[in-house]
């Protein structure tokens, strides 16, 4: 299996900055979410708290946000695994290379 080491560094380098963005996002959006569920439960006519509660997660604002929320999260999971990927990939190659050069040296053994 032909690796290319060059292009996994590379792959890493281009992707940390849009993975730790999409991260960020993440973050940013699960408070929100808390925020937009906050304010919608003050603003329900409902009195008991699930009620209240209730009506939060049915809003078209709520909903919104938690959507904007799901489709960061799977970019985020996206890039992690491809990222991890690339990381198992030049793992592999150095192992490639370690097992080469222990080859060689059985052969020198062998031919000494």
């Amino acid at each position: 299996m032909e690796i290319d080491i060059e292009a996994c560094f590379k792959f890493i380098q281009v992707s940390a900055l849009e993975h730790s963005t999409a991260k960020g996002e993440v973050v940013l959006l699960e408070s929100k979410l808390k925020s937009v569920k906050g304010a919608l439960m003050t603003f329900s006519d409902e009195s008991s708290i699930a009620m209240k509660e209730a009506d939060a997660y049915k809003n078209p604002d709520y909903m919104a946000v938690a959507k904007q929320l799901a489709l960061e999260t799977a970019k985020e999971a996206k890039l992690n695994t491809l990222i991890k990927a690339a990381f198992a990939k030049i793992e592999i190659y150095k192992s490639e290379l370690y097992t080469q050069r222990q080859e060689l040296k059985n052969l020198d053994v062998s031919r000494g």
